[in-house]
């Protein structure tokens, strides 16, 4: 075989090599991207503000210890190759163990309980069941109580400043209650170029710029 053909050849397959480790190294990573815990999906899919997230943070916390028995651990995040672990006994609620992607079944996942069996972690799938109703009912529960509150501060043809915002929420002064409270509200396309001090009104539903 010609000597150049040859080297061709090796060339191609270190670089299909390349491109099919690379393909597999970003589909992980989308993978781990792409998975998110019950909390932050509903966050992101129902505009929670950061008030009613930490409500839920409180509440999730709660539930992990109402149905705690010995040692349980609840999988909140995923970072690599390790699952992010909480410890659901009661005052351990802000330690975080990591625990090897490896060292524990296919199955499990993040939002999967786990209890230790002879010092080897376990998928509690009974647990998982209950703990994942118990979410859903809370969640749906703070998010009506949100929506109640969000109507409340939402008064037709009240003025509102613009004292800052972010990604996802804005915070607001009501001008007609003239008490300077800020309050947070859900980012829209209306408040996108808003700079501290511009003024909106409530109109038919929806927040319009005041001239």
């Amino acid at each position: 075989m010609n000597l150049d053909i040859f080297e061709n050849l090796i060339d191609k397959v270190k670089e299909n090599e390349f491109i099919q480790n690379f393909t597999k190294e970003l589909e992980k990573n989308m993978e781990n991207s792409m998975q998110k815990s019950m909390l932050e999906k509903f966050v992101s899919d129902n505009k929670i503000i950061s008030e009613y997230k930490d409500k839920m943070l409180i509440n999730r916390n709660m539930i992990l210890q109402e149905l705690n028995n010995n040692e349980m651990y609840y999988i909140y995040d995923k970072k690599g190759s390790d699952y992010l672990a909480t410890i659901c006994e009661k005052g351990k609620s802000h330690d975080v163990i990591r625990i090897p992607e490896k060292d524990v079944k296919s199955n499990v996942k993040i939002d999967s309980v786990l209890i230790k069996i002879n010092d080897k972690f376990e998928l509690d799938e009974e647990t998982t069941r209950l703990v994942k109703n118990k979410m859903e009912e809370m969640f749906n529960k703070i998010l009506e109580e949100q929506n109640k509150m969000m109507e409340s501060r939402r008064i037709e043809g009240h003025i509102y400043e613009y004292v800052e915002g972010s990604k996802n929420s804005v915070w607001l002064i009501d001008n007609n209650l003239n008490n300077g409270e800020v309050f947070e509200e859900i980012q829209q396309e209306v408040f996108k170029d808003a700079q501290e001090g511009d003024l909106f009104e409530y109109i038919n539903g929806e927040y319009k710029i005041n001239k």
